[in-house]
Parts: C-alpha cells; sequence; structure tokens
C-alpha cells in the first residue's frame, strides 16, 4: 500500500501545471442531453447555459446584450448594485468539512449540496476537437481522456490521447467494429452462463440486477471475487443492464459500452525510468512539436471556454485502473482515487445515489482496489470535499458576477442618438421600430381611405348612386378622425416609450384608447358598408318612394330604363316607370346601378378591413411592450 502524497493534489495542482500544453477553442455547457451518435460514442448535445438546468461556461452572456448591439451601446463597469441584497456570509470550508461525518461503508452524514450539474461529468471518458498551436502553426485535433475535475474556468483530462482527423475516424470505426464483434459474440452464447460459480455473480447477466446501476453491482458483488470483472462477457452483462425501468443514474453508465480486452487502454507507464515531472515536461514538449497522434498523455488542462463538438466516450472497466497495484504508477493512481471519490461526491451530494452505495464499496470496485488503505480513502474524501465546495463556491460567484455585469450593462445601455434615442434597452427588442413602422402603415391606409371617400363623393352619380353612398359616409369620416388619432398617439409613444413603462403611462393610456376606438370604428364601418354593398338593400333603396322622382333623370342619363324589367315591358312594375314624356330604353338599369355601387364600396370594405388588421397588431405590440417590460425589469 502506497502512502498518500500530502504535498501533492494530483488531479488538481499537477494538471493546473499542464495548462499550456493545450488550449483548445470553444464553449462547453453541461446541460448533459445524449444523443447517440453510434454504437459506441453519445455526444453532448448541449452544453450552454439553460436556464436553471446548466451553469454556463463562457462569459459571452454575461455582454450578449452590449455585443448585439456594438457601436451604440455602452456596457457599465462591474459596479455594485445598491438594490442588491447583501449576500449571505457562508461558513468556512473547513467547518463545512469538519461538520461532515465521513463514513466508509455506510451514507456520509451532513453531505452539503455540491450543485454545478457539470461536475456530473467527473469520472467519464469525453472526446472533443480543439485548436493547437504547433510551432507557430494552428492545428486541430481530438482529444479522448478521463475528466479528472472541473473548477470554474478549467477541465482538467488525465490519460489523454490526441488524435488527427484521421486517425479519429479510423478509431471510432475500430470501436464500432469492436462493438459489432462484441454483440456477435454475445448472441452466439445466448442462454449459457458466462460466469463460474466461484465469481459469486450468478443472476447478473440474466438479468436479475438489471434494474441496478453497474457501480453497484460491482460495489456488491466485487468484494467475493473481484477478478471476475476481468471476463469481458460479464463485464459487459454489468455495464448494460437489461432492464431500464428501474435503473438510477449513479454513474450514467446507462449508454457506456465496454470493450474486449485486447481494445484496453495501454498502461500510464513508460519504460524509460523518468520521474513524473521529468516525464510531464517531455510529453509538454513532444505535444508543442509533434503534429500527429499521441498518447497517452498523464494529464491536460483545457480552458472552459476553449472546447466543441464534445462527446461521451468509452468509459474503461475497473480492471483497467487497479490502483495501488504497482508502486511506480504512484502518481496516475492518485489521480484516478482522487477522481471517483469527487464523482461519489458530486453524485452523493446531488442525491444520485437513491440506493445508498458506501463510499468504500464504490472506490474499490470502481478503482479495483480491494486493500485500500481506509486512513487514505478518509483523508482524501476530507481533501475532495473542500476541494469541491471550493468550486462550487467560485462558480456561483461567478455566475452571480456574470447576472451582476448583464444587469449594469442593461442599465447602462442608452439607444444611439437619433428618433429613438429615449427609447432604452427597448431599443434592442426592435420593439419602438416596429411600433413606428405599423403606426406608419396606418396612417397610409387611412389616409388612402381618406382620399377614396372623397373619391367617390366627387365621381359618383348623383340622382341615386351619391344619395346611396352618403348614408355611409359618416362612419367612414369617424374612422377616420379616430385613426388619425391613434396614429398620432402610437408614433408619440413609438419615439417615447422607455422602462418603467410607468413613466410614460399617460401617453401609453391614450395610445391603447385611441387603438380600441379605432378598432371598433373600423369593424363598424367594415360591417356597415358590406351591408350597403347587398342588392337587397339596394334595391329596397331604389324602390322607396323617396327616390321614386330621381329614377327619370337616372333613365335618362344612363339610357336604361326600369331595374330588373325594361318599362317598354308589359310586366314591369310602374312605380319605377312614371316618366311623363320620356321615350324610355329597352335595356334594364339592374347591372349599372350595381357595377356603380360595387366600384364604389367594395374597395371601401377592404380599406376598412385593412385598417381593422393594422389597429389589431397595434394593440398586440402594445401587450407585448407590457409583457417585455415586465421580464425586463425583473432582470434590472
Amino acid at each position: 500500500m502506497l502512502p498518500a502524497t500530502d504535498s501533492i493534489r494530483m488531479g488538481v495542482i499537477q494538471a493546473d501545471a499542464g495548462a499550456p500544453t493545450a488550449a483548445q477553442q470553444t464553449d462547453w455547457s453541461f446541460s448533459a442531453q445524449l444523443d447517440e451518435a453510434g454504437p459506441h460514442v453519445n455526444r453532448v448535445a448541449s452544453f450552454d447555459d439553460h436556464g436553471a438546468s446548466a451553469v454556463s461556461l463562457n462569459d459571452a452572456s454575461a455582454s450578449a446584450f452590449v455585443q448585439r448591439a456594438r457601436g451604440v451601446g455602452v456596457a457599465a463597469p462591474s459596479a455594485p448594485d445598491p438594490q442588491q441584497p447583501e449576500e449571505v456570509q457562508e461558513p468556512p470550508i473547513e467547518e463545512v468539512v469538519n461538520s461532515t461525518v465521513i463514513h466508509l461503508d455506510k451514507p456520509i452524514e451532513h453531505m452539503p449540496l455540491i450543485s454545478p450539474p457539470e461536475l456530473k461529468l467527473v469520472g467519464r471518458c469525453v472526446t472533443f476537437k480543439g485548436d493547437t498551436t504547433i510551432n507557430g502553426e494552428t492545428r486541430s485535433f481530438f482529444y479522448e481522456g478521463l475528466i479528472g475535475t472541473i473548477n470554474k474556468e478549467t477541465v482538467m483530462l488525465i490519460h489523454v490521447h490526441r488524435y488527427t482527423e484521421e486517425d479519429f475516424q479510423l478509431h471510432k470505426l475500430e470501436r464500432r467494429h469492436a462493438f459489432r464483434a462484441d454483440e456477435n459474440l454475445k448472441s452466439s452464447q445466448q442462454g449459457v452462463a458466462v460466469a463460474p460459480s466461484n465469481c459469486a455473480v450468478e443472476g447478473i447477466s440474466s438479468g436479475g440486477h438489471g434494474g441496478t446501476a453497474r457501480e453497484e453491482i460491482e460495489a456488491n458483488y466485487s468484494n467475493d471475487n473481484l477478478n471476475c470483472v476481468r471476463n469481458p462477457v460479464v463485464a459487459e452483462s454489468i455495464q448494460k443492464p437489461k432492464d431500464d425501468d428501474d435503473n438510477f443514474d449513479f454513474d450514467f453508465d446507462h449508454h457506456s459500452i465496454s470493450v474486449t480486452e485486447h481494445q484496453e487502454m495501454p498502461a500510464l507507464l513508460n519504460a524509460l525510468g523518468e520521474t513524473h515531472a521529468e516525464e510531464a515536461t517531455r510529453v509538454r514538449n513532444r505535444m508543442q512539436q509533434q503534429k500527429g497522434t499521441m498518447g497517452p498523455i498523464p494529464y491536460v488542462t483545457f480552458s472552459r471556454s476553449h472546447i466543441h463538438r464534445v462527446e461521451f466516450g468509452v468509459d474503461p472497466q475497473s480492471s483497467f485502473y487497479s490502483i495501488f497495484r504497482d508502486p511506480t504508477k504512484e502518481y496516475f493512481d492518485m489521480q484516478c482515487l482522487r477522481m471517483f471519490v469527487r464523482r461519489y461526491i458530486i453524485h452523493t451530494s446531488q442525491g444520485n445515489n437513491p440506493r445508498c452505495v458506501p463510499l468504500r464499496a464504490f472506490i474499490t470496485s470502481r478503482c479495483n482496489c480491494p486493500d485500500l488503505d481506509n486512513d487514505l480513502l478518509e483523508r482524501t474524501t476530507r481533501e475532495e470535499l473542500a476541494h469541491l465546495i471550493k468550486i462550487d463556491r467560485d462558480v456561483k460567484r461567478v455566475k452571480k458576477k456574470k447576472e451582476q455585469n448583464r444587469r449594469n450593462a442593461l442599465r447602462a445601455y442608452r439607444a444611439p442618438q437619433g428618433l429613438f434615442r429615449l427609447t432604452g434597452i427597448l431599443f434592442l427588442t426592435h420593439l419602438p421600430q416596429q411600433t413606428l413602422s405599423i403606426a406608419v402603415m396606418e396612417m397610409i391606409v387611412t389616409l388612402v381611405l381618406l382620399i377614396y371617400m372623397l373619391t367617390t363623393i366627387l365621381t359618383a352619380e348623383p340622382n341615386i348612386v351619391g344619395i346611396y353612398f352618403a348614408k355611409v359616409y359618416p362612419y367612414i369620416f369617424c374612422t377616420v378622425i379616430v385613426s388619425v388619432l391613434a396614429t398620432a398617439c402610437t408614433s408619440l409613444h413609438a419615439i417615447r416609450m422607455s422602462l418603467p413603462i410607468r413613466d410614460g403611462i399617460f401617453v401609453a393610456s391614450m395610445r391603447a384608447f385611441f387603438t380600441l376606438s379605432a378598432t371598433a370604428c373600423s369593424t363598424m364601418a367594415m360591417i356597415i358598408i358590406g351591408g350597403h354593398a347587398s342588392y337587397e338593400r339596394l334595391l329596397s333603396f331604389v324602390e322607396s318612394d323617396v327616390m321614386a322622382p330621381r329614377l327619370c333623370g337616372f333613365y335618362s342619363a344612363q339610357r336604361c330604363s326600369g331595374i330588373t324589367i325594361p318599362c317598354t315591358s308589359i310586366y314591369v312594375d310602374k312605380r319605377l316607370c312614371n316618366c311623363f314624356h320620356m321615350q324610355y330604353d329597352s335595356y334594364p338599369c339592374q347591372s349599372i346601378m350595381i357595377a356603380y355601387v360595387q366600384r364604389g364600396l367594395i374597395p371601401m370594405v377592404c380599406l376598412a378591413f385593412i385598417l381593422f388588421a393594422t389597429f389589431f397588431f397595434d394593440g398586440y405590440l402594445h401587450l407585448r411592450l407590457f409583457h417585455i417590460a415586465h421580464l425586463l425589469e425583473g432582470r434590472l
């Protein structure tokens, strides 16, 4: 058994020292949604901030509004918010750690909450793509390794392999072929017991523990004979339980694919007799000079904001770790121990260990170390708990700082000089521009309706049609007047709207009142004009006694007689043919009257409908303003 190296926190201090070795380019986010990208690799579909489900890994979101309006916006400095409540003083980390009762064979008591969801990825194998500068030349590589730790700025991987694009595709193809070969092997052995009786794992491969995750099964059975997990078929049955209904997500390994022994990752130790520091320096120099595939690299630290195309890889079996068996692997073994201690603390703290798998059973199973020293495990657990609490607080602090910077940027933003200079942050929502555009459209439609009405008054046939049209002119005129007032209020509000809404509540109220009035007037005009465009209404108007004296003038001007039947017919209604000393034409006036009415009233109906639609959309924009104001005021 190797003693603990207290002066060196493997996977933390040494991993950070390797930060210059590779700085890849892009974003990580950690909402851990999985999308199958093949039988061996699951893609991490999203690694951005999605509300409360994830913590953003870059600082871009803090200045989103400033970036969006570059050149016209002013970002505020990070000043304290006078309206922000004072930050609650957190107890010292040492006090929190001391209050936690660490048990090795039963659940840990008083475990503090480690909330960042991205920390759940600790201990998982991942692959991603990044850009690395080699001899002044920027090249893209794929990296594959185990996540040792994650903090507010960096991600540390251990046992890292670097691939070129071609080699990585070949690597994925080989894994896919190996998986198919393993599936064929299992199908050929279906119905046959694959575990010897002395392994004490009978029933696992047949689904007896189908509802149990891999690590719990290993924890329950590894104390009898840990060598059983070296059997690739048994390991496959342990890693892929058949029953998913009762699966608890302790290890997130439901989609992990085990590999056969000839695919197992090579040992970390080299045969050059170098110290760990010498080996790390040599590997770092190789990474900065060699342009091809290489590995394994002991550890590499990556910036969280410089990683992209992240996918889950193939997690190695517990037999791969087998820590504290070889004294020359002390550093790697301590990295693995700390990595899985972190994983246990994180998942247990976040309630992802419902079956309360004990710490020692978990570690000895995953690391294949049945003789692990209890004092070393407890001491390491306390160190890692303090480390994770610090990370948790740092992540929360960074998130709070981003939120405060965003609030300051929103408050300090000023719209560009011009027509909308008073709108402030609302300028970025494009709501003032949209409101002014709809006001211009309202004014155009109103003017067109007014001009058409005046044209109709001047050009309509005076004997019958002009008098008939006079019945709808008051409604149109009323609609035009109210529409002009509503358009004026909307235009004024478009260039003066700002937050908070109560500062311009008078203009907003006037706009709302006249918008509703214009909507009602246009609706009323549309209904009344449409009613007058009907033939029945026109016929009843023409047949009235008041219009009888005017029919003769209409007949004379239009060279027609009668309505549906000419006055020359013996079947004509004599009331419509009382014109003395007049020679009647044999052509009826029905089609002429209908043509006059339709040419005059149908365009008015269409214009009234367009006016109704524009004011309806105006009302929608007004309601949208209140909704956006509510959202923004909640963030200011």
